[in-house]
């Protein structure tokens, strides 16, 4: 769901966890990929603005 960009919130809910603190802890592996896509992103559309 995470790689999918569903909201951690909804991730979350569906989990069962109560906190979204809590998915933040056990995936956050998952959340640092999912940055590295967004950069990898931001990056693109820099270069093809040149």
């Amino acid at each position: 769901m995470i790689k999918n960009n569903v909201p951690i919130t909804t991730v979350s809910g569906v989990l069962g966890h109560a906190n979204t603190s809590t998915t933040v802890n056990i995936y956050s592996h998952m959340l640092e990929d999912t940055k590295k896509d967004a950069i990898d992103v931001m990056s693109e559309i820099f270069s093809a603005k040149k």
